[in-house]
């Protein structure tokens, strides 16, 4: 009988146990993504914008469209276009990243082009080849400043799954095998073992169809957490990765806010800014800013 009530007891205490990992491992997502706390109206040249990075100063955003071979400086503040730099041919430019004194450029067919400043009036470009190519659909591109690593997301992989390589800036290696992967199971285990996420029946819906109805378009790491937050603007969502690529949240986006989500960034105070291309003819790009701290 005493061994009966001892296993009880043991059982009883690892339940609770059970129960406070659950409540403390529920991830806190600090954004309010419905309002944003400052919205940058972008000229026409970026009505197609892609891809966005914060310069060191903080105080200007890196733009690249996907159309034009050109790497646009956009004033946070004013949204005023202050400068242009064409650096290739017409293309899909999906990604810009900023790396100390480089800028890092993404096609869409996996091609890395590294642009420095060679002087007032030239540019000092590499190009960079790897084993992906148009059917991955290389959308993403952020940086790993602990890793000192690229990160190129993808909007197709084998099985349906959804893969982010990584490329070194100090070897200018592209790694042969993903350093994440996201598969329509591994979503639908986590959002099943988190039921009180904000839209989760839309969101449930959404990756139990056959078809993964997620195909990032942006790609970056949170400068305090290092989390990975990994953009889709098919199917307006956000899905966050800790470091070691397990889920951490999954947010559902409103269109009627972000119409065409197509590029990420943090600033150092962990402030998220997202850009959207103009999806309707009258529609003009933008860039939303929101505060770390306001969620809803």
């Amino acid at each position: 009988m005493l061994k009966e009530m001892q296993f009880w007891k043991l059982l009883s205490i690892s339940v609770l146990l059970a129960k406070s990992t659950f409540i403390f491992s529920q991830y806190s997502f600090n954004y309010d993504m419905e309002n944003p706390q400052k919205t940058i109206e972008l000229p026409e040249s970026l009505k197609e914008i892609s891809g966005i990075s914060l310069c060191e100063t903080q105080d200007f955003i890196w733009a690249v469209q996907d159309e034009q071979g050109v790497i646009f400086k956009i004033e946070i503040e004013t949204g005023q276009l202050v400068d242009s730099l064409p650096f290739w041919k017409k293309g899909d430019y999906e990604g810009i990243e900023i790396v100390k004194d480089k800028m890092y450029v993404l096609k869409s067919s996996g091609t890395i082009y590294e642009v420095e400043l060679a002087g007032e009036d030239s540019l000092k470009i590499q190009k960079f080849n790897g084993h992906l190519s148009k059917e991955d659909d290389a959308e993403g591109l952020g940086y790993d400043a602990q890793k000192k690593e690229l990160l190129i997301a993808c909007k197709n992989g084998e099985n349906g799954e959804r893969r982010v390589y990584t490329f070194d800036v100090e070897t200018d290696s592209l790694s042969k095998e993903p350093r994440f992967v996201i598969t329509r199971e591994e979503a639908i285990s986590y959002l099943e073992a988190h039921p009180k996420l904000r839209k989760w029946k839309k969101l449930l819906k959404k990756f139990n169809d056959d078809k993964l109805d997620f195909a990032p378009s942006a790609v970056a790491v949170h400068p305090l957490t290092q989390d990975i937050y990994i953009l889709s603007s098919q199917g307006k969502t956000l899905v966050i990765l800790q470091s070691g690529g397990t889920i951490a949240h999954i947010e559902k986006l409103e269109k009627e806010v972000h119409p065409q989500p197509e590029g990420i960034c943090f600033d150092q105070k962990g402030n998220l800014y997202i850009s959207n291309e103009g999806k309707k003819k009258e529609d003009m790009g933008k860039i939303y800013r929101f505060e770390i701290g306001k969620e809803k």
